[in-house]
């Protein structure tokens, strides 16, 4: 496997995992708020 590649695929998985973190945090923060709101 060339280094180039091994590279994207990091960036790519560390990418994925920010997004999930931020997702997460992101629905533990609106579904109380869009409880309260109903």
């Amino acid at each position: 496997m060339r280094i180039g590649m091994r590279l994207l695929l990091g960036y790519f998985l560390l990418v994925a995992v920010a997004a999930w973190f931020v997702l997460a945090i992101f629905v533990k923060e609106v579904k109380p708020g869009v409880r309260r709101a109903t």
